[in-house]
């Protein structure tokens, strides 16, 4: 194994269009888990970090999600704090 170290990182704009997408699959997962992991990460961050990545979205699958993220943004509009109850 081998350590990482702060100047090993980069942002997450300047990574590929994949690894983008698949942080805001995982960071809408965890939202909805009410996890605590994600801070103050939002509904808002997920949308706009998925369309950074849209790419070349040849089936739509990327603007479904998108979709699906602005409907469960909608719908946790009514819930408590806007939020899934957390449970970390």
């Amino acid at each position: 194994s081998q350590p990482i170290f702060q100047s090993d990182l980069k942002p997450l704009r300047s990574t590929s269009d994949n690894l983008r997408f698949s942080a805001s699959v995982a960071a809408f997962g965890q939202l909805l888990n009410g996890s605590t992991y994600l801070g103050d990460y939002s509904m808002e961050d997920i949308d706009a970090l998925a369309r950074s990545a849209l790419a070349q979205d040849k089936h739509g699958y990327r603007h479904e999600f998108i979709d699906l993220v602005n409907t469960a943004s909608e719908l946790l509009e009514g819930m408590p704090g806007g939020r899934v109850a957390q449970t970390d």
